[in-house]
């Protein structure tokens, strides 16, 4: 197999191209191999690899964890920092969003998406790029990298990075699975505050008044509310440093800085995402 890098000019070489290229395009494996062959017959001396696998340095093994509902693998976050920091990927914001951080030096603020969709209109199985079918299992390869991250930091190119997870982005259905909350469907699914919902034109609704007890993290944690949470542990996101967790932390993803109720109404208000 020939370096990666050529010696002289710093540049990637033919094999790396290539590869990068089948990826960049999503080349499947028939037609690769079968372009492999035919390279090998025009440069024979380069190097080339009968099997596409080689070529994309597939692992040949993959430790697939089997938890409850389904199957997760944890690509894992610090290596991935590492490589983007080594291939200039990331750049440093001048300033903080959030005040709390304006201090911190050489901080990076990452912000997780969490969604499923499904694998095939023919099967009922779902892909959950972070979550699965969630539940504590899922998250805590996650968490316990993220916690790790936070309390060590990172060290690329002789610099010493703080990271600290900024905000996780996801909707109705995922904030509800990853917080271990009841549905936005359900009577008790208010994220903001502690009201039963009234179930009205095919949907549950939330009154605006009268007033009641808002969420408070002492309050999210301690389970002052149980009709509001789900039976079993707390949600693993508890242990990140991410402030009020039922608050401002996990957003909607489709206006996440955008209230979810104006406090000034006095009518009913749908929480949806229609």
């Amino acid at each position: 197999m020939p370096k990666v890098v050529d010696e002289l000019s710093g540049t990637p070489n033919k094999l790396v191209q290539l590869g990068h290229w089948a990826t960049q395009f999503n080349i499947n494996h028939n037609a690769l191999k079968s372009l492999l062959s035919l390279v090998r017959n025009w440069l024979p001396h380069e190097g080339f690899p009968k099997d596409p696998r080689t070529l994309l340095k597939t692992k040949r093994k993959i430790k697939i964890q089997e938890i409850e509902g389904g199957s997760f693998y944890h690509f894992g976050i610090r290596s991935h920092i590492l490589k983007a920091i080594e291939n200039n990927r990331i750049r440093l914001s001048a300033h903080s969003p959030l005040p709390q951080l304006q201090n911190v030096p050489n901080l990076l603020s990452l912000k997780i998406g969490i969604d499923g969709l499904p694998i095939s209109k023919s099967s009922n199985k779902q892909f959950w790029p972070i979550l699965g079918t969630v539940d504590q299992d899922l998250l805590r390869p996650f968490v316990r990298d993220m916690v790790d991250l936070e309390h060590q930091g990172i060290c690329a190119r002789g610099v010493n990075y703080s990271v600290r997870t900024r905000c996780i982005v996801a909707d109705a259905p995922a904030r509800s699975f990853i917080k271990r909350i009841n549905g936005h469907n359900g009577y008790y699914g208010c994220e903001r505050c502690y009201r039963r919902g009234t179930y009205k034109y095919s949907r549950i609704l939330y009154p605006i008044k009268p007033a009641c007890d808002s969420y408070t993290d002492e309050s999210f944690k301690e389970r002052w509310y149980e009709s509001h949470h789900k039976q079993g542990p707390p949600s693993p996101l508890e242990l990140l440093n991410l402030g009020p967790v039922v608050l401002k932390k996990v957003l909607p993803t489709d206006n996440p800085l955008k209230a979810c109720y104006d406090p000034n109404q006095s009518t009913l208000v749908k929480l949806s995402n229609e």
